[in-house]
């Protein structure tokens, strides 16, 4: 990855398994600001780069890695883009399966992500997004929970009267994805 701390805001994101033997950092700004999310493995005392992940598709300016966040076991990664689509943000979601990293699903918010969490399990996802103004903020936290295979979307969460809140900018979950 040493192209990357040049020119490419390698550590913009950082995220470690429970284990501490899988490393996922955000580089936001490779490859023309496509972005990236480099996957380094613990082997012993020697951490090995085993994967650079790139947007699905590519195109300039998408900023993968700008928000990066690893599950406990190491084998999902959600990772958030913070231009792919003018005012909407989009976080893509990666697995490890069969030995390769996956992209598993992609979603949108209406407004610029502040905040991701994962639950340690890699089945729920909360994003706190809002758009602000010099008098007036609106945030929500969107919610998406993996059953079955597949992931959707929960009703997001408000406060009432958003006016001047940090409600979303920092989050935490519990472990098992109930407790935000």
């Amino acid at each position: 990855p040493t192209t990357m701390w040049s020119s490419g805001n390698l550590g913009i994101s950082l995220s470690l398994s429970y284990d501490g033997n899988v490393l996922a950092i955000g580089a936001n700004q490779y490859n023309s600001s496509s972005g990236a999310v480099v996957v380094l493995r613990r082997s012993g005392t020697t951490w090995v780069q085993s994967a650079t992940i790139v947007p699905p598709v590519y195109a300039a300016n998408i900023g993968l890695g700008t928000r990066v966040r690893l599950s406990a076991d190491g084998n999902t990664i959600v990772s958030g883009a913070s231009g792919v689509t003018g005012a909407m943000y989009t976080s893509y979601i990666f697995e490890y399966v069969a030995s390769a990293w996956q992209n598993t699903g992609k979603f949108y918010n209406s407004a610029y992500t502040k905040d991701i969490v994962l639950s340690s399990d890699g089945t729920t996802i909360c994003q706190g997004s809002g758009t602000a103004s010099a008098s007036y903020e609106n945030f929500s936290i969107n919610t998406r929970v993996k059953a079955g295979g597949v992931w959707s979307s929960i009703p997001a969460v408000a406060p009432l009267g958003a006016i001047k809140t940090a409600f979303g900018y920092e989050l935490a979950i519990s472990a098992d994805g109930k407790i935000l």
